[in-house]
């Protein structure tokens, strides 16, 4: 018996593969396909989830999310440091928007994963509470960089 009739027959299981499918990186469109869905259907059995039971419950996907949440946080550290570690301000400005982007990605994930709270669009409101001081570094630079372009 094919997972997909399985699913069709079983709402529970078919709502934990879609879950589990969306936070592995899967695009709607495939998630769709999969299930016999159309996008919308699948983007509302995810809103609708209780993601954190889900997440928790399967002990893969849990694992699967630790070591993309891990890599991520590695990303961002390495970043950080390539930051810390130039006087070029351009190589400052690139990495540390880098490192953002990787703890912005961080927090959208921990949040599709029903582990933290969704803050707006873009994660913007958890990214500057988990990391004070990063956006005054990243005028002290802008600021930096314009004195330079100015002269």
């Amino acid at each position: 018996m094919s997972s997909l009739t399985v699913a069709a027959r079983d709402p529970t299981q078919r709502e934990a593969a879609i879950v589990a499918a969306r936070l592995r990186g899967a695009s709607w469109p495939a998630i769709a396909s999969e299930h016999g869905l159309s996008e919308r259907e699948c983007r509302r059995v995810f809103a609708a989830a209780d993601r954190r039971r889900l997440v928790a419950s399967d002990p893969r996907l849990k694992a699967d999310i630790a070591g993309v949440l891990s890599e991520l946080e590695e990303q961002s550290t390495r970043h950080r440091q390539r930051a810390a570690a130039t006087r070029d301000p351009d190589a400052q400005l690139a990495a540390l928007q880098t490192s953002l982007k990787a703890t912005k990605t961080r927090a959208r994930l921990l949040a599709d994963a029903g582990l933290l709270p969704r803050a707006d669009r873009d994660g913007q409101l958890i990214v500057r509470r988990g990391l004070p001081g990063l956006e005054q570094i990243r005028q002290e630079i802008l600021a930096r960089q314009k004195a330079r372009d100015d002269r």
